[in-house]
C-alpha cells in the first residue's frame, strides 16, 4: 500500500490552483479581446473583414484553450463524455 507524501498532496493542489487561476485569466482576457473585437467592428475605424475573422478566431481560440485548461472544468467533461 503506497501513500503518496504530504508535501506531494501539497504541490499537486498549488499545482491545480495556479492552472485553475491562469485558465481563468486566459478566458477572461479572450474574453476581452472578443469584446474589443466586436467594438473594433461596429466603430468608424476602417477594418477589413478577414482581420475581424482572424481577430475573432484568435480570441475565441483564447477563451476554448482557458476553458480547456481549468483542471475542474476539464474533469467535468470527461465525466459527462465517459
Amino acid at each position: 500500500m503506497t501513500t503518496e507524501p504530504r508535501w506531494a498532496r501539497g504541490a499537486e493542489h498549488a499545482g491545480r490552483t495556479l492552472a485553475g487561476a491562469l485558465a481563468w485569466l486566459l478566458a477572461f482576457a479572450g474574453a476581452l479581446c472578443v469584446g474589443y473585437t466586436f467594438l473594433r467592428a461596429v466603430g468608424p475605424a476602417p477594418w477589413s473583414a478577414l482581420g475581424f475573422a482572424l481577430a475573432l478566431a484568435v480570441s475565441l481560440l483564447t477563451v476554448a484553450a482557458g476553458l480547456y485548461g481549468h483542471p475542474r472544468l476539464r474533469e467535468r467533461v470527461r465525466a459527462v463524455r465517459d
